[in-house]
């Protein structure tokens, strides 16, 4: 092989590395989420998914389609759909709310309806009121769960008096307690004291 095509092949391999190191440089929050989201599913102690939530939440700006894309496959772990949930609130609210609003549908699933509402919740979407009170009566108890968590978060006059009613007549003890939890958070009712044991 003459000097000529040594050079030539040198310059095409030096070439080939840049663009493999750039393409690499360029996905690398691509591979992070992957990475986050995986390890997300594999983790079960509280403070190591706060800090992988918190680690997605950082890196959401760049891997926006890959957020939205895990949010709409249903099929997803709950930790991974509520992880990119967080992270699009952080990157863009509108966008977020745009994202959640199509699983409020009543011909989704359960968990996919509650997720949503949960979502809607965090995200402060009062546009998105009228619809979670499509669900204050829903017979699964976990979407009326997240339904008083959305009361919860969205303060106004109805919402207390929502969860007002909630509380004296959901057939659900745990709804009921969350109900008046939400209420003691709101200052309407007196948080409990605890019992002194002297």
């Amino acid at each position: 092989m003459s000097k000529y095509w040594k050079i030539i092949l040198f310059v095409f391999a030096a070439a080939m590395l840049l663009v493999l190191v750039a393409l690499i440089w360029d996905g690398r929050y691509y591979f992070i989420c992957h990475y986050k989201l995986w390890r997300l599913d594999h983790t079960t102690h509280g403070s190591e998914i706060e800090d992988i939530i918190s680690d997605i939440r950082e890196i959401g700006q760049y891997v926006e389609p890959l957020l939205e894309k895990t949010y709409n496959d249903t099929k997803q772990s709950r930790k991974r759909r509520s992880a990119v949930a967080w992270a699009m609130i952080k990157v863009d609210k509108v966008k977020a709310e745009r994202l959640f609003q199509p699983y409020l549908l009543k011909g989704n699933d359960d968990d996919v309806i509650a997720q949503a509402i949960y979502d809607l919740g965090r995200n402060g979407s009062k546009n998105e009121y009228s619809a979670v009170l499509n669900f204050l009566k829903y017979p699964n108890e976990n979407v009326r769960l997240a339904v008083v968590f959305f009361l919860g978060e969205i303060y106004m006059p109805k919402s207390v008096s929502l969860l007002q009613q909630i509380r004296e007549t959901d057939p659900s003890e745990k709804i009921r307690e969350s109900a008046t939890y939400r209420l003691q958070l709101y200052g309407i009712l007196p948080s409990p004291m605890p019992e002194n044991k002297d």
